[in-house]
């Protein structure tokens, strides 16, 4: 049975032209690109994501992120979300974002839209890529096909 939790407040950038980066993932640039935000995430590991840098506060119950799936290249890309040291969203078995190239020299572009858990203003993120079709040589950080991701604060509520 799901436990629903009530949110009473919801926030959001009133400038809707920005919302802070919360999430940058390249397989193929500069991790100094954006100082303030975890650069260049390790492929297939939850890796937590504090937004309370961005001013959320620790008594968050859930964040909203909106951005892009980029490939270049022919590779599957997922992505999950869940609640820090939740066990309900296992490695591989389960995606929140997926965009799919087919072609070895193609690229795909994908938006998402999430609506996350916070457990003290902080999330965990897995970023997957997988070779397309699957059973061709496995993709890591620094082989092509190039994958990335940048995932924007939205709102959040509590």
């Amino acid at each position: 049975m799901t436990a629903w939790v009530r949110s009473t407040e919801f926030y959001t950038n009133p400038d809707n032209s920005f919302f802070p980066l919360a999430v940058y993932f390249s397989s193929y640039s500069d991790p100094n690109v954006y100082p303030n935000i975890p650069p260049n995430l390790a492929l297939d590991q939850w890796v937590p994501v504090d937004l309370k840098p961005h001013d959320v506060p620790a008594d968050a119950k859930y964040a909203i992120l909106a951005g892009i799936l980029i490939i270049t290249g022919a590779a599957n890309l997922t992505i999950a979300m869940r609640a820090p040291g939740s066990t309900s969203v296992p490695t591989g078995a389960y995606y929140d974002e997926q965009a799919v190239s087919v072609l070895p020299y193609g690229g795909e572009r994908s938006v998402g839209f999430n609506v996350v858990p916070l457990v003290d203003g902080v999330f965990e993120i897995n970023i997957r890529a997988d070779p397309y079709p699957l059973g061709g040589p496995p993709i890591s950080v620094g082989n092509l096909p190039s994958v990335g991701c940048n995932l924007k604060l939205e709102g959040w509520g509590r």
